[in-house]
């Protein structure tokens, strides 16, 4: 179990991160959100042992995680970090930078633990290659396998799959999720991609100017968001007056039927690929729902709005 208690952390005078507090346990993946800028990838350094906190505390299963200025090597070894810059080293075959993680191994589970990890993440025909004669998504999935090779005790991912195509990347999250679960690592994944924040995490944290603002469920974070800032950040939003109360909702709440007490005239309807996004004024605001089937410019529609 990996824990921040009451973190604090300052560089200069323009930029501090205060009273973080995070509790990840085994097997639990958390998705950490903010705009840039907001602390994500310094609170995931800070996790790591690889910067001095001010104050508070980095506990794993009880113990603590020292910052740089405790330890000669910056980090702690049960903790793993994977960022998007390339760290692989440059000389040696993809096979030797993640057999490098088992290096304590014998070399039978180096070979099966290597193959294993590199079948799931579709590299196993890069075992041979150097890393500069790599696109940058199959670097990252190499990455992803070096970082997991040892089974850590927790892993720190901050925009692990960024270069790496939709297809392969839907399987290496599947093959990470079921390996994280299966051994029982502790995950705190940084991302800007929602689908992969919402589909992947149990979790989900987001972070304001340093701070966290809120730790709650992917399907409550977005069907009934705190504020405009999480809104936003998660999604397409409406502000609409609903018993003389301003609330935040969702395309997805509004439900066009015949007897629907609300109307509106459609303005545009905008073909999206699975889906037609139809437009139209409420409230003096722009509004749109999506549609499996076309509808006709200038058409009236009747809607309510459920938020239930």
């Amino acid at each position: 179990m990996l824990e921040a208690r009451s973190l604090n952390f300052s560089f200069s005078d323009v930029f501090s991160l205060s009273d973080l507090n995070l509790r990840v346990d085994k097997g639990e993946i958390i998705g950490l959100i903010g705009q840039s800028g907001s602390g994500k990838s310094t609170f995931l350094r800070l996790l790591a042992g690889l910067l001095n906190k001010e104050s508070g505390a980095v506990m794993l299963n009880g113990e603590p995680v020292l910052g740089p200025s405790h330890r000669l090597v910056p980090g702690h070894p049960k903790i793993k970090l994977m960022t998007q810059s390339n760290t692989l080293f440059p000389n040696i075959s993809i096979f030797e930078n993640i057999a490098y993680e088992l290096r304590t191994f014998s070399k039978e589970y180096q070979v099966q633990r290597v193959t294993n990890l590199c079948k799931h993440f579709k590299i196993l025909e890069l075992l041979q290659k150097l890393p500069r004669e790599l696109s940058g998504g199959e670097i990252q999935r190499v990455m992803l396998a070096k970082a997991i090779a040892e089974a850590p005790e927790v892993l720190l991912l901050d925009e692990p799959f960024a270069n790496i195509d939709s297809i392969n990347k839907r399987k290496a999250i599947l093959f990470l999720q079921k390996i994280i679960r299966k051994e029982k690592i502790a995950c705190v994944w940084v991302t800007h991609d929602l689908s992969d924040a919402f589909g992947y995490t149990d979790d989900i944290v987001v972070m304001r100017s340093g701070k966290i603002i809120e730790h709650t469920t992917p399907e409550q974070l977005y069907f009934k968001p705190k504020n405009k800032y999480i809104a936003a950040l998660t999604g397409d939003y409406f502000m609409i007056e609903m018993a003389d109360k301003k609330k935040i909702i969702r395309p997805e709440h509004i439900y066009v039927n015949e007897k629907g007490k609300q109307n509106a005239i459609v303005e545009a309807c905008v073909f999206k690929g699975g889906y037609y996004e139809v437009l139209f004024t409420f409230q003096d605001q722009l509004m749109f729902y999506k549609s499996p089937v076309f509808v006709k410019q200038e058409q009236a529609i009747n809607f309510d709005i459920n938020l239930s």
